[in-house]
């Protein structure tokens, strides 16, 4: 299991609830985010069960995956603000119990899988 160090100092989105230094803040948070939250008081439940989604196109390549506490809020947010949402044909999800575990999934499935879409973790992207 991947163990994740918070910087102490570091911020988080009231709204997405990601680093606001993250790549993954910058573009995917809301236009409105709120004022930010300062570490040790994190907003995310580390030990709560968390899912990682993949999205696939209708030719079954995988376009991206995610984590989320909520996949359809999470969804919602894809619809409004992700450049692949039209090319989206299916999902899968998985459960993980902690959202430590599900990063660490998350991580490696984009690292392994290559999603087309996913920019952290990613080395196979192709530009899109």
């Amino acid at each position: 299991m991947t163990q994740l160090d918070f910087p102490q100092g570091e911020q988080w989105c009231a709204s997405c609830g990601a680093s606001t230094r993250s790549r993954k803040h910058n573009h995917w948070c809301t236009l409105d985010p709120g004022p930010p939250l300062t570490s040790p008081a994190r907003p995310l439940d580390m030990s709560a069960p968390t899912w990682v989604y993949r999205y696939f196109d209708a030719e079954d390549a995988l376009l991206y995956v995610g984590v989320a506490f909520d996949v359809l809020k999470r969804a919602v947010s894809h619809r409004r603000h992700s450049p692949w949402w039209p090319l989206a044909a299916t999902y899968t999800e998985e459960r993980y119990p902690t959202r430590i575990a599900a990063l660490a999934a998350e991580a490696e499935a984009i690292r392994t899988e290559g999603p087309l879409f996913n920019i952290v973790h990613n080395r196979q992207r192709v530009s899109a």
